[in-house]
């Protein structure tokens, strides 16, 4: 494999291949490759077997936005979710006088190829003053409250319901340009919470989702495992 320049301090990375097609012969092709969120918020994918960068986009400045940390790909749905660090409510400080509504912050990707979709903050005003964790799974938001209690809600419905605008990659925004300056909150879930699809409590959030049909695996206690 010709070598890559590529430099960075990264924050997460994943690898595998994925399926394209061309517009010439209109056949797949089955592309390794390796997606990195770095330490500079930025999210790149490398195609592994050429060495060479397919992408870039900036996810904005963490010194006046959300700092992004971890990413999960999901491949055979395209989609690349990149999340925040999380904040801390006041149930896990009474010393912290001003803690912040915001738990985590999401921003989802189509791919390939790399295309903005969706941005959006999950807020303890909205789902609940004990929420402590946000991550997506199969296009489910999965939300983790203290106690071990886990609500899963329609990433679908979230999208369709509550988004304000659609953007694009190099559209302008009032920040700058998409994937340039940043990405835009473009969905507000402020008002209303969605609807529960339903709720389950694991032992220290334990939570494994995969399989088809799609399944999931919870621990009630410690050293028990439920499907």
């Amino acid at each position: 494999m010709p070598a890559s320049n590529a430099r960075w301090l990264d924050q997460d990375v994943w690898w595998g291949t994925v399926t394209t097609s061309t517009t010439t012969t209109r056949n797949n092709q089955h592309v390794p490759v390796l997606v990195v969120l770095d330490s500079l918020n930025s999210l790149k994918v490398f195609d592994l077997t050429r060495g060479t960068q397919l992408a870039s986009v900036s996810l904005g400045s963490p010194s006046n936005g959300p700092k992004f940390k971890r990413l999960s790909c999901n491949m055979e749905q395209g989609t690349i979710v990149v999340k925040s660090v999380r904040t801390r409510g006041d149930y896990y400080s009474h010393r912290d006088s001003s803690p912040s509504d915001v738990v985590v912050s999401l921003a989802v990707f189509t791919f390939p190829p790399l295309e903005f979709s969706a941005s959006f903050d999950v807020r303890r005003s909205c789902f609940g003053d004990r929420a402590c964790d946000a991550s997506v799974h199969h296009d489910i938001l999965v939300v983790e409250y203290a106690g071990g209690l886990i609500r899963f809600f329609s990433l679908e419905h979230i999208l369709e319901r509550f988004a304000t605008a659609a953007y694009r990659l190099g559209d302008a925004y009032s920040a700058g340009i998409v994937g340039v300056s940043g990405v835009p909150v473009n969905v507000d879930i402020t008002q209303q919470q969605p609807p529960v699809l339903f709720e389950v409590k694991s032992q220290s959030h334990y939570l494994q989702i995969g399989a088809y049909p799609w399944k999931y695996l919870i621990s009630p206690s410690p050293g028990e495992f439920t499907v």
